[in-house]
């Protein structure tokens, strides 16, 4: 009978033996590189994306922090000029007879930021009522928002 070949590895020439040893002592170990270098890129791509997000966080917060100090540099402007100073010190009916100077002076305004939606002056704390002027009125209680 004849003697068939078979597979099995201690039938193996000791040429094809050493091939194979030689392949998986060099594999095993470049493979274990490759997973710890896939993990250290991941963990430094997630540290660069963290870091990314930071600076953009506090890229935002400094172009906030420029847009409220324009318009409080703004308000602080505006409230420096006498016709307000004087509507706001200005009792009923006084007040009434001002009103069209403010309102000029705050359309002028309205007219040359386009940032400005409108403009407002609120009137005593728990009076109920808004002086406002322009399209948003602003005063002390809830009913002066928008």
């Amino acid at each position: 009978m004849s003697r068939r070949p078979t597979l099995s590895f201690r039938d193996w020439p000791l040429r094809w033996k050493m091939i194979v040893l030689l392949a998986a002592a060099s594999a095993l170990p470049l493979a274990a590189a490759a997973v710890v270098g896939v993990r250290n890129a991941s963990e430094q791509i997630r540290r660069d994306a963290a870091d990314v997000l930071v600076a953009r966080a506090e890229q935002l917060a400094g172009e906030v922090d420029q847009f409220h100090r324009v318009y409080v540099t703004s308000v602080t402007r505006l409230d420096e000029f006498p016709e307000v100073k004087g509507f706001l010190l200005a009792s009923g009916e006084e007040r009434e007879a001002r009103r069209a100077q403010l309102q000029a002076i705050f359309e002028i305004h309205e007219r040359t930021d386009p940032n400005i939606r409108g403009l407002a002056v609120p009137t005593r704390i728990g009076s109920g009522d808004c002086t406002g002027f322009g399209s948003i009125e602003i005063g002390p209680n809830s009913k002066c928002r928008p």
